[in-house]
């Protein structure tokens, strides 16, 4: 779809070109044969607190629900998102988007505190990241509307959930040992 977009006389563009081409297959695959392995006996499961896990599925819903926006329909990208995006970027951000929506909610759906440690690290990572970009562009943030503001607080969010999770993940690793 934007093959044009990429610098196909440069190592990194082929790069990129397979990674797209083979990357979704290549999962594909793995899931497949994970879900053919047998089954083992899991250790018993510690449930997640009701406030956490209520937060991942809604921040699971709009992760992926924006993400779904801004991938089929890249031109929605104005309305949802508070700094200009191309297509292209606004479709690699739309599945960026769809894989943590995708992540908070199989979380929350297999509710086990012991599961969730590495995942909730990446996930205060994302939330800091997404802070620190704002940081270090603000002119490129359009902060003045109510998308800027939303954005800022669904960050911050993101990230005192995946510190939440993360801590939650550590105490329960010290109490089973």
């Amino acid at each position: 779809m934007h093959l044009d977009k990429f610098h196909k006389d440069s190592l990194f563009g082929w790069f990129w070109i397979v990674a797209y081409i083979a990357v979704p297959p290549a999962l594909g695959l793995a899931l497949w044969v994970q879900h053919r392995a047998p089954r083992v006996e899991e250790p018993p499961r510690v449930p997640l607190a009701p406030a956490l896990r209520a937060l991942l599925v809604l921040e699971g819903l709009v992760l992926a629900g924006v993400g779904a926006s801004l991938f089929a329909a890249p031109h929605t990208a104005d309305s949802l998102w508070p700094w200009q995006l191309t297509p292209l970027t606004a479709r690699a951000t739309g599945a960026f988007l769809v894989g943590f929506g995708a992540a908070a909610l199989q979380a929350a759906l297999e509710n086990d505190i012991g599961r969730l440690g590495g995942s909730a690290y990446a996930y205060a990572t994302l939330g800091l990241l997404e802070l620190i970009t704002v940081m270090r562009y603000p002119d490129a943030l359009d902060g003045s509307g109510a998308r800027g503001v939303a954005y800022i607080a669904f960050a911050a969010l993101v990230l005192l959930t995946g510190l939440l999770g993360s801590a939650r993940a550590r105490g329960a690793r010290l109490e089973r040992a």
